[in-house]
């Protein structure tokens, strides 16, 4: 705002300056009304010298008129620029804000997946909804899936997930116990657990779906055998 009001006080200034000058040719265009005194010996008085041409005063007023009009352009080029700032804050405070909730939302989730249970109680795996069967996942989506009997099982469920036809990228990024953690980019919408379903030759049992996370319980051929005496 300071620089527009800025631009604004040269263009009044650059407008009274031009006011100046026109007054200024005015005066220079008007003859003079007191002539020298003549004596009846002296010489005839000489012509009166022509005023100004038209063309003169017709050549100043188009200098004024556009002046004003380079003015005018400056004003407006500077008001869209203001205006272009202001629109790219407004989108700034925009892309904060989505990336606070974001951030919250990931924390809590942290949260959750460290905090510890309650000795002598086990994990149960949510109940599956045909609603989270059918859900579309896109862009990057982290599997936390497990417990796997062998390395063959993870290798079968990465080459499963590598098969879907939006997917681009599949990483194993690591491994504890016998659990993994695989990311995977998707170009385009994959009903992600009813397509793994489809493919594996082994069954899972959904656990929980959240921000940019499936995590999965591996059952049946893939995961470990339960130790010998149970």
């Amino acid at each position: 705002m300071d620089e527009r009001r800025d631009v604004q006080a040269s263009l009044a200034d650059m407008d009274r300056r031009l006011r100046e000058i026109q007054h200024e040719l005015d005066l220079l265009s008007q003859p003079s009304q007191n002539p020298p005194p003549t004596s009846a010996t002296s010489d005839p008085p000489a012509a009166p010298a022509p005023p100004a041409a038209p063309d003169a005063r017709a050549e100043a007023d188009a200098i004024v008129a556009r002046a004003r009009a380079e003015a005018a352009r400056i004003v407006d080029e500077a008001a869209e620029q203001v205006a272009a700032i202001g629109a790219q804050i407004d989108e700034f405070q925009r892309l904060r804000d989505e990336l606070q909730r974001s951030a919250q939302a990931l924390v809590a989730e942290y949260e959750r997946a460290v905090q510890p249970s309650a000795p002598g109680t086990a994990a149960t795996p949510a109940p599956t909804t045909p609603r989270a069967e059918g859900r579309q996942f896109e862009g990057e989506v982290v599997l936390d899936a497990g417990p796997f009997a062998d390395i063959e099982a993870l290798g079968t469920l990465e080459r499963a997930l590598a098969g879907l036809a939006q997917t681009e990228d599949v990483y194993v990024r690591g491994l504890q116990g016998n659990r993994a953690l695989i990311d995977v980019k998707l170009a385009g919408p994959v009903p992600l657990l009813e397509e793994l379903r489809r493919v594996l030759p082994f069954a899972f049992d959904l656990i929980e779906i959240g921000y940019g996370r499936v995590t999965i319980d591996v059952s049946g051929p893939g995961a470990p055998s339960p130790p010998a005496g149970r």
